[in-house]
């Protein structure tokens, strides 16, 4: 799949926002990625690799490359392929729902492997966060809820 710089950003190499035929993406030097698609009336950000205090920065910037796709901002953080979190990665996660929250959105937690889920469990944050699994049954939920013209979250 080709990518075009969308911003050229000296010295970084690699790292930064791609266009790509499904969406926008980033990809660090470490193989983290996030690509953001658009599906039934949400963004969702699909993420690989390490949510870690090297990646954090990346997956801040899909995020709001994922807010700014709609206003309310409904986003769905597809995480079945992250293998690991620490703490900055739960930071950008909890700074990414209170932006979206304020902005009268939300931000939904899907494909949550075992590791990720206990952290969440250990730390309380499985409270603040609501998950959705697999993403389609939110979608479905978000397109009936978008052509009643409303936002209601359970």
């Amino acid at each position: 799949m080709g990518a075009t710089p969308i911003a050229a950003r000296p010295g970084r190499g690699r790292r930064g926002c791609w266009e790509r035929r499904s969406g926008m993406g980033s990809e660090d030097r470490t193989g983290f990625t996030c690509v953001v698609t658009q599906r039934d009336g949400a963004a969702v950000l699909t993420v690989t690799g390490d949510l870690d205090m090297t990646s954090a920065p990346e997956f801040r910037r899909g995020l709001l490359q994922a807010m700014s796709r709609r206003t309310p901002p409904f986003i769905i953080a597809d995480l079945r392929e992250v293998g690991f979190c620490d703490s900055s990665g739960l930071g950008a996660l909890i700074s990414a729902a209170n932006t979206a929250e304020a902005a009268g959105g939300r931000l939904v937690l899907s494909g949550v492997q075992s590791r990720l889920a206990r952290l969440l469990k250990v730390t309380g944050l499985d409270k603040r966060f609501q998950f959705c699994d697999p993403p389609g049954g939110l979608l479905a939920t978000l397109t009936r809820v978008h052509n009643a013209g409303t936002a209601v979250w359970n």
